[in-house]
């Protein structure tokens, strides 16, 4: 494991959770097995960091049970740095994974109430303590969707990165299942002008930013390209956001996806190569996506080589069981430059 310094690091704040998956591409009704692994947006995009040689600290509260301890030990067998990981009673957050397979999208189940990470209050956090030797923090819409709560903290973080000159990272990640669209949008509304660099999906931007006569879906969203650059403009000038990338994702009954990255930055618009996907593991693909961007901009790599560069590592990662991207930046990079088509048209 590498030897990181306290300073220069990029703190992920989320809750760590406990991923239950039937195996390979069965239903909740039918399986005799679940896979136990990990999830939590923040987590595995500290995770996905790491194995590109990021330095990175990982900030939540876990139970303080040998599920716990096992998570714990995938972060630090990564190279996060967990020293600001709290540990308390309760349960561990759990989700239901499906994979799905051919039209049949995955499926997700949430069974996350009462856990530490839930029940903590705004001033449970230290953040001149937690920011120390931080220069970037990234969280997503997850998290304050999980309470009023954390919500507030979320906005505390914030702020006093803004005071500290902290580069900050978001991730909408709007999960309807968790929060009321109208809750999310006046949430983002108060969070968005303290964020440089905003990451979405397709489908964050027409749940949150919904224009009239515009109705994207899964399988249109190819057609919208203008539409995704308009709001990214608009949240760029609104929200004085340094830059806006946006992962879009086509579906199609034969199971083999198109997806495509766009970046907004300094007033710019630049759109990735398409990647054709196979509908086999997309859990963990939203978060490599985030990943990439942040790994690109936090090198200051040219915006053609962040889009397509955090475009293909969400490609690779649909190729990989469980939510982590187990890929170095350099197989990212030589991956990137290939243009191999599963389908030889």
């Amino acid at each position: 494991m590498a030897a990181f310094s306290y300073s220069n690091k990029i703190l992920c704040f989320g809750e760590l959770l406990l991923r239950l998956s039937p195996t390979g591409h069965e239903r909740i009704e039918q399986t005799a097995n679940l896979q136990v692994l990990f999830d939590g947006a923040e987590a595995m995009v500290a995770i996905d960091l790491a194995h590109q040689g990021d330095n990175v600290a990982y900030a939540s509260c876990i139970s303080d049970n040998r599920l716990g301890d096992r998570c714990l030990t995938n972060l630090l067998a990564a190279g996060v740095d967990v020293t600001r990981v709290t540990r308390g009673p309760g349960r561990m957050g759990v989700i239901y994974f499906e994979r799905g397979s051919g039209i049949r999208r995955s499926s997700v189940l949430y069974d996350r109430e009462y856990t530490p990470m839930s029940l903590l209050k705004r001033e449970d956090f230290d953040w001149d303590s937690l920011l120390n030797g931080v220069d970037a923090f990234y969280f997503t819409g997850v998290l304050p969707a999980i309470s009023p709560e954390l919500s507030k903290a979320v906005e505390d973080a914030l702020i006093a990165c803004k005071g500290r000159g902290v580069k900050t990272f978001c991730d909408l990640n709007y999960r309807p299942r968790m929060w009321d669209r109208a809750l999310a949008h006046e949430s983002w509304e108060r969070l968005l002008p303290y964020i440089d660099v905003c990451i979405a999906s397709d489908q964050d931007i027409w749940s949150l930013f919904p224009r009239p006569n515009i109705n994207p879906d899964h399988t249109s969203t190819f057609g919208f390209l203008d539409y995704y650059q308009d709001i990214a403009l608009e949240l760029c000038d609104r929200y004085q956001c340094e830059a806006v990338a946006i992962q879009i994702r086509s579906t199609a009954a034969s199971g083999i996806g198109r997806w495509r990255g766009l970046l907004v930055r300094e007033g710019e618009t630049t759109l990735s190569t398409s990647r054709e996907v196979l509908n086999d593991e997309h859990s963990g693909c939203g978060d490599s996506f985030a990943a990439g961007v942040i790994h690109g901009v936090r090198n200051e790599w040219k915006s053609s080589t962040i889009i397509n560069y955090a475009l293909t590592s969400s490609a690779l990662k649909s190729t990989i069981p469980g939510s982590i991207n187990h890929l170095s930046s350099e197989e990212i990079v030589a991956a990137a430059g290939s243009q191999l088509s599963i389908v030889d048209y």
